[in-house]
């Protein structure tokens, strides 16, 4: 109950009273709480937090005391064991891949004298695909059959996704006729495989092909991972001109009453809105921004910041500001890189205060700043008329990333110092360029002459 009702925390808490009381399990006490760190490791992908540290600490503790009990179990000899066991052990280590779980779960099964049937073979391929290890997925294949175990739709599904995230496209092209002359369906996992293929080598006809075979002719029914893949493949393929209109066949898909079925999820939005700024279609993007809010999907900071980012080139400080703010009231966390957007931002638009508060942000997290924030800042100080703020700011760039040191902030700080009467701090920054051997723009040294020559006293050099 606690672990199909989404408490399986509330189920290992039990285990361990069953385990204090010293009571036996059996397989379905094993089973079932294999299916709890399942559906946890299915959970946090779908949060897009599947490999953050909390979540693969918590996952290896009840990873490492499942395998422990199992072989405790095992060694007691108090009861059978079965294949369905061992493939739920060696599936949820799959999905936190771990592939010193997944051996282990072999070794036991060795032990016990059971062979590895296609569920496991299956397994297996898909742990090596998802590592970039498309060898030793196709030498498992080769096992298979020399162990004349017959491979089905899920085995060839997991074997053209490692020949596909091994670059090895011509293999899968095999594997699929050979799919093909077994008369073995196609289903969506396979036809989702093979766009990523196609996509992966800039074939937009096939990608196109495959549209119009599951979302058109609806000869396999697609699904929304399928949907994300295909949106995937237009951005790659450089066809951004199409994204509207498959995004408008999955708003047609028949979305159930208890919410679930194929409809637009956080992947859609975020794949769209990354996809729009590529471009620069603003437009675009904030739309798709507003359509994600009536789905209730809070998209995340990296789509946020590339949003931010698009916005700030084109420039509409304006819907930047306003953006960000509805960034921290959904809860989403900024990161220096949003500091450093929204402090460009705020110095554009001559808010030089609020700006150096963003400053002060990435400053806390003890990352550079960079030479284009210091530029910008510098630029409105000096527009300001704060030239000692300007000095400050520009030597504390020195000091703390002086290797980054260009014309451009060179060129922006000595003028500036000039029309401020700083004549001498301007022949410093000169006298600095030229140590460094960085040319400044010709107006920068005519101007500084010029200052000298009317200037009552010679400035040290």
């Amino acid at each position: 109950f606690c672990v199909t009702s989404g408490h399986s925390e509330e189920a290992w808490d039990y285990f361990g009273q069953m385990h204090s009381k010293k009571m036996s399990p059996d397989l379905y006490t094993f089973s079932t709480l294999v299916k709890g760190i399942k559906a946890n490791a299915i959970a946090s992908r779908e949060k897009g937090s599947a490999y953050d540290d909390k979540t693969v600490k918590k996952a290896d503790s009840k990873l490492n005391m499942i395998f422990e009990v199992v072989e405790e179990y095992l060694k007691q000899g108090t009861g059978d064991v079965d294949e369905i066991l061992f493939n739920s052990l060696i599936d949820a280590a799959v999905y936190y891949n771990d592939i010193d779980k997944i051996n282990l779960g072999l070794k036991l099964m060795a032990e016990c004298d059971i062979p590895l049937s296609e569920v496991t073979y299956s397994l297996l391929i898909r742990a090596y695909s998802q590592n970039n290890m498309a060898d030793k997925a196709l030498r498992v294949f080769e096992d298979m059959k020399e162990n004349h175990v017959t491979p089905n739709a899920i085995t060839y599904g997991c074997l053209l996704n490692a020949c596909i995230e091994g670059e090895q496209y011509s293999k899968a092209q095999e594997f699929y006729y050979e799919m093909i002359e077994q008369n073995i369906p196609m289903n969506i996992i396979i036809c989702t495989t093979l766009l990523k293929g196609y996509w992966k080598q800039k074939d937009f006809s096939k990608v196109w092909n495959m549209y119009h075979t599951c979302v058109i002719k609806r000869e396999v029914t697609p699904n929304t991972v399928f949907y994300n893949e295909l949106l995937s493949a237009l951005v790659k393929c450089q066809r951004h001109d199409l994204l509207e209109t498959v995004y408008g066949q999955l708003e047609k898909e028949k979305l159930l009453p208890d919410g679930t079925g194929v409809h637009p999820d956080l992947g859609t939005f975020s794949i769209l809105i990354k996809g729009f700024c590529s471009v620069n279609n603003t437009d675009s993007a904030l739309k798709t921004y507003e359509e994600s809010k009536t789905y209730r999907c809070t998209i995340e900071e990296p789509t946020f910041n590339v949003l931010l980012h698009t916005l700030l080139l084109k420039p509409d400080y304006k819907k930047c500001v306003e953006i960000y703010k509805e960034m921290v009231g959904m809860n989403v966390s900024p990161t220096k890189y949003t500091y450093s957007i929204m402090s460009k931002v705020y110095s554009l638009m001559g808010d030089i205060g609020k700006a150096l508060e963003f400053v002060k942000e990435i400053s806390v997290t003890g990352v550079k700043h960079g030479v284009v924030l210091y530029t910008s800042l510098i630029q409105v100080l000096v527009k300001g008329k704060k030239i000692d703020q300007a000095i400050g700011l520009f030597e504390q760039f020195l000091e703390q990333e002086g290797e980054q040191c260009d014309r451009v902030i060179l060129n922006t700080i000595t003028n500036g110092c000039i029309f401020a009467g700083k004549l001498e701090k301007a022949c410093q920054f000169l006298h600095y360029s030229m140590r460094k051997k960085i040319v400044l723009h010709v107006n920068v040294y005519g101007n500084v002459l010029k200052n000298i020559f009317t200037s009552r006293s010679m400035p040290k050099l």
